[in-house]
């Protein structure tokens, strides 16, 4: 049986290890991915479907190997996420 999560309000959101809430938004309709650290040569360790809440930990790095900034996700997983498909550019 599938159970339903409800989404958290931003006000939620904020109080998960001081987070922030961003939506998933991959401007296509695929699944964003979602690595082990912050770089596309990072395995592939899960993915989320566009819409998804998420909480960003304030953790950024920028790799200069694929042009990109990454940021640390720990709801509804752990790992790392290019900024653009979070709304940072």
């Amino acid at each position: 049986m599938s159970e339903m999560k409800k989404a958290l309000s931003n006000e939620e959101m904020s109080g998960v290890n001081g987070g922030v809430s961003r939506i998933v938004d991959t401007k296509q309709p695929i699944d964003a991915v979602v690595r082990s650290g912050p770089g596309i040569t990072y395995p592939q360790i899960g993915s989320l479907k566009n819409g998804t809440q998420v909480n960003t930990t304030g953790n950024v790095s920028y790799n200069p190997q694929d042009g990109r900034s990454w940021h640390e996700i720990n709801y509804p997983m752990y790992g790392w996420m290019s900024g653009t498909l979070l709304g940072f550019y």
